[in-house]
């Protein structure tokens, strides 16, 4: 029996959100949920109906790609989740600078307004 790769990526925040499952032997042949699992779920029943569509209308049907392809595919999901993080890693981090140029802004400005220095207190 053929077996075809699926791939599974998030899908990003401004995007919606969830998880995208697809099947890159297999045009348009894809879905998405809501975790891994229920993308994976969901994209069964989409290759089941596009098994059927492709049949119906006599069109020729993909043969599935060799392994190293389905792991080509895996790995590309896989660079596409690690430049995801880091953006987010990314925008964390500038936020975690702007609250702490904020904390020190308000400590500056509370310290003079009340002529304490900055001196820790025992």
């Amino acid at each position: 029996m053929d077996r075809y790769s699926m791939v599974i990526s998030p899908i990003s925040d401004e995007d919606g959100g969830g998880y995208m499952a697809r099947f890159p032997d297999l045009p348009g042949c894809m879905s998405d949920g809501e975790t891994p699992d229920a993308a994976a779920r969901n994209a069964l029943d989409a290759f089941a109906v596009w098994m059927e569509v492709q049949i119906g209308r006599k069109v020729a049907i993909p043969a599935p790609e060799s392994a190293h392809a389905g792991f080509r595919a895996w790995l590309d999901g896989v660079v596409e989740e690690r430049d995801r993080l880091a953006h987010e890693l990314e925008a964390a981090q500038a936020r975690i600078r702007e609250l702490e140029r904020t904390a020190a802004q308000e400590w500056s400005a509370r310290s003079h307004a009340t002529g304490d220095d900055d001196r820790l207190y025992a």
